[in-house]
């Protein structure tokens, strides 16, 4: 078998997951099943992005630019110390990665057992979900993003992941005309790096479109009554320093 260089294997990869996993599914019909692939040019999915992708382009740019986004990343950063907000995450973290009687927090179920055992190396001895799990969870639950940078070798996979800061990605979509579901990212501190989708796992929270094409965090509720909390403490000791 001809082996292939680390330079095909990567330009395959990105053609596979520009735009996401290929997923295929089945349409049961009375004489066969149809393959069909969810992103078929036939897609009403992929229509109605088409039509408006300059319109979610636009609201994605103006609505969540990244000033805005390091504002809000630093307003998280300060609310955190609060210790009811505090607690708060705590709860979401332990809650989201609970152990087992036996100390597991990740179970892996497969009929094939060479996946099952190729997943468990991954998040056990790669991942190291025991340890980095619940650190993981409660930034992913702060911010509403959270990135990892896979580390992925031509002949080995994947062999570690190292996380990002959330203030130094980018996410873009809707660059390609051709394929409106691909996303690529941006490492703005690294001279505007370009990162594939395959090189990056972004979770995120979703749940409110202004803050597209990322998420929302959970103190986002809290943080108009923090602030209002914070100028009324400030309000109090400049009152006080007067008398």
């Amino acid at each position: 078998m001809k082996k292939e260089s680390g330079g095909s294997l990567f330009r395959r990869l990105t053609r596979l997951f520009k735009s996401g996993p290929k997923l295929r599914k089945k349409i049961s019909t009375s004489d066969t099943a149809i393959a069909v692939p969810d992103n078929s040019k036939s897609s009403g999915a992929l229509l109605f992005q088409k039509s408006l992708s300059p319109t979610y382009a636009t609201i994605t740019s103006n609505a969540y630019n990244m000033s805005e986004r390091l504002m809000r990343y630093q307003d998280f950063n300060e609310m955190q110390y609060t210790p009811e907000l505090a607690s708060a995450l705590d709860i979401y973290a332990d809650e989201t990665v609970p152990q087992d009687e036996k100390g597991k927090i990740l179970h892996i179920y497969s009929d094939n057992e060479k996946i099952k055992e190729l997943l468990e190396d991954l998040f056990y001895s790669i991942v190291n979900v025991d340890f980095n799990l619940r650190p993981w969870v409660r930034n992913l639950v702060k911010y509403g993003d959270f990135f990892l940078y896979n580390d992925i070798h031509p002949e080995y996979g994947v062999m570690n992941v190292f996380p990002i800061p959330v203030n130094e990605l980018e996410r873009e979509e809707n660059y390609d005309p051709q394929d409106p579901f691909a996303v690529r990212f941006r490492w703005v501190t690294l001279g505007n790096r370009t990162l594939e989708n395959w090189e990056v796992s972004h979770f995120r929270l979703l749940g409110d479109d202004m803050f597209l094409p990322c998420g929302s965090s959970v103190l986002e509720p809290a943080r108009r009554i923090w602030r209002q909390l914070i100028w009324i403490e400030d309000a109090m000791l400049v009152y006080r320093d007067w008398e």
